[in-house]
């Protein structure tokens, strides 16, 4: 009977020990389970797209695993990573036969001093007093020869005002004068036009203003074979314009100001001291005028008829107003373009613009968000200019293709495209993608434009025309947008063609330098 109840004890505390394990290993195992929940949720919350400093939580690990991290232009070395080229073949680009002016409207333009009309300004004239000498010969006759005392000159171009003819009168027989001779003391002030004779005329030669004095030295006979000699001397005073009243014009009858805007009337007081004035009103550029699209030369006239400006072709009717053919223009820009006046780009008559929104590092391969892509796309929609985007691929395999596509996506997902989604294939300095074979670069190309078709969106396709006759299959991808690079007057490309970059040389109103031109060749 003991060793029965001592069996039992000891039973009965094995079964209580196994129970308190088994509790605590439950236990265990559930605050396991809630911990590496916890850890699990962290670090999906912690995996977010970084697009331009702002994180967006991504919905499922599989978006996660295609995108990747995306960087900013700004925060990567460009030289190694942003080394697309245009690969494109130049053979006789249009030609700028008109030049793309700024566009300034109704400001009146400077007109150099020298421009200034003349014809109205006070003459150079002599005081009323003489100086003179007196001699004769003893035969009850007196000689004499006088010059002005002073003489007026004015610091203008004119020559009527800024040169005077100063002559000896001679009053008697000259035949006593064996010579006169003119001199100055400086001629980098006064200059003469003759040192002897009767005769010479004065003028200014810088814009100096003050008094010199010059002489008339005369040797004259005095009988019996002596010889006199004389100086007379003459005051010249050369001044500035002082008349407050008689307005100033250019040679063409304009009347000038001292402001651009034409607040301050110009008056001959204001001539000396300025060498700029204001004149005409000028409209240069692109101008919209009652909602009507003009284009003013340098001459201010709207031009006519059909026009290359900036290696663009335009028509206008005969009234000057730009007509909206059938061609759509446009242009496709990336962080290269910098500051972009979206503005002065939808006047001059672009209808579209192909906005780089990213590209995949040469190098490294990373994901990178053009820095100007936000600006640029919003921008242009601002000012009613119809947008699509293109992408510059270094993918290597359809894995990456797909992760590139969903960059696009996501970049864009705020902005309504009316145009492609572009993946711009072509070669880049030591460029990842370079040595890839025809038959894998098509299979790439083809999983990106799949991408973007399957998220309800227009997929295209850029390459110059060698790129596509050599480093794709390119009738594969004719389902999708083609956009062929040739620097041409006309695409001769053989296959398929949407549209059309046919120079990188354009110059449009709002950018500065240059910028790649297109048209679409089919809606």
């Amino acid at each position: 009977m003991k060793k029965n109840s001592t069996a039992i004890v000891t039973t009965t505390v094995i079964v209580c020990v196994m129970f308190l394990f088994f509790t605590i290993m439950i236990i265990f195992i559930q605050n396991h389970l809630d911990v590496s929940s916890e850890v699990v949720e962290t670090e999906k919350k912690d995996l977010v797209l970084q697009l331009d400093d702002t994180e967006e939580e991504v919905s499922t690990e599989q978006e996660i695993f295609d995108l990747g991290v995306i960087y900013t232009s700004d925060k990567i070395d460009l030289s190694k990573e942003d080394n697309s080229l245009h690969d494109v073949e130049y053979e006789s680009s249009y030609s700028n036969t008109l030049e793309l002016l700024p566009s300034v409207f109704y400001m009146h333009q400077p007109v150099d001093k020298k421009q200034v009309d003349t014809s109205n300004f006070m003459e150079s004239y002599c005081g009323l007093e003489q100086s003179c000498i007196r001699f004769g010969m003893g035969d009850g006759q007196e000689d004499k020869i006088s010059v002005p005392s002073e003489i007026y000159l004015y610091n203008v171009e004119y020559e009527n005002s800024n040169s005077y003819e100063l002559k000896a009168e001679i009053e008697g027989a000259n035949a006593y004068i064996k010579s006169l001779g003119w001199s100055t003391p400086d001629s980098s002030k006064v200059k003469l036009s003759k040192t002897s004779g009767g005769e010479t005329i004065v003028s200014r030669a810088s814009d100096y203003t003050g008094t010199v004095i010059i002489s008339l030295v005369v040797s004259y006979d005095r009988g019996n074979g002596i010889t006199a000699t004389e100086q007379l001397e003459v005051y010249v005073h050369v001044l500035d314009m002082t008349d407050k009243n008689t307005q100033l014009y250019d040679k063409n009858g304009n009347q000038l100001y001292l402001d651009k805007d034409g607040t301050e009337i110009a008056h001959l007081s204001d001539y000396a001291n300025r060498d700029v004035f204001y004149g005409a009103m000028k409209v240069n550029g692109w101008q919209v005028i009652d909602g009507k699209t003009y284009y003013f030369n340098e001459n201010s006239w709207a031009v006519r008829g059909e026009q290359i400006i900036g290696g663009t072709k335009y028509e206008f009717d005969e009234e000057g107003v730009l007509i909206a053919g059938e061609e759509v223009k446009g242009i496709d820009v990336s962080l290269y373009q910098k500051e972009i006046d979206w503005k002065k780009v939808a006047t001059s008559g672009i209808d579209f613009a192909i906005i780089r929104c990213g590209f995949r590092g040469s190098a490294s391969g990373c994901m990178v968000e053009d820095s100007f892509f936000r600006r640029n796309i919003e921008g242009a929609m601002a000012e009613g200019i119809d947008v699509g985007v293109y992408f510059f691929t270094q993918a290597i395999n359809e894995k990456e293709a797909i992760e590139e596509a969903n960059m696009v996506l996501a970049l864009c997902k705020e902005y309504k495209l009316d145009y492609p989604m572009f993946i711009d294939t072509e070669k880049g300095p030591n460029g990842r993608a370079n040595g890839l074979d025809k038959e894998t670069r098509t299979r790439v190309i083809k999983a990106f434009c799949e991408r973007i078709t399957e998220a309800g969106h227009q997929a295209g396709v850029y390459a110059s025309t060698s790129w596509y006759r050599n480093q794709l299959n390119a009738k594969e991808l004719e389902s999708y947008s083609i956009w062929v690079a040739q620097y041409n007057v006309e695409c001769t490309y053989e296959g398929k063609a949407d549209y059309w970059q046919y120079t990188s040389k354009g110059q449009i109103a709002g950018i500065d330098g240059y910028v790649d031109m297109d048209i679409i060749l089919r809606p």
